[in-house]
């Protein structure tokens, strides 16, 4: 996958990219750790090089002081796209090695999981 990734992305910065395209609530740093399962270090790292790059705006939280909120920017959105658009190959390949009709059947159940990740 870093590989393929334009924009010199990483593996993790893609992902966190995929993340808040995904979630409008602005999570806090604490969510993102959770949902990815990583550390918030690890979390705190990423989230700085992306902002670095204007991929993300990270803002305090307005009912926390101590928390901070994290926004995709539309060059983010911008960037997201072009590596959903990189990856399409592995993708593409991907639905060849999978029938549609048990894709299809799996994607309610992965969804389901995304989302409860999401939220842990």
């Amino acid at each position: 996958m870093d590989r393929a990734l334009p924009h010199e992305l990483k593996r993790s910065h893609f992902l966190m990219l995929d993340r808040l395209a995904r979630d409008d609530t602005k999570p806090i740093l604490l969510d993102l750790s959770r949902s990815m399962q990583v550390t918030k270090g690890a979390i705190t790292n990423t989230i700085q090089r992306l902002e670095v790059r204007g991929f993300v705006l990270v803002e305090p939280d307005a009912h926390d002081g101590r928390s901070k909120r994290v926004v995709l920017t539309d060059l983010g959105k911008l960037v997201r796209g072009d590596a959903l658009r990189a990856l399409a190959p592995d993708f593409l390949e991907l639905a060849r090695t999978i029938s549609a009709p048990d894709m299809i059947e799996a994607l309610p159940l992965l969804e389901r999981i995304r989302k409860y990740l999401d939220i842990k």
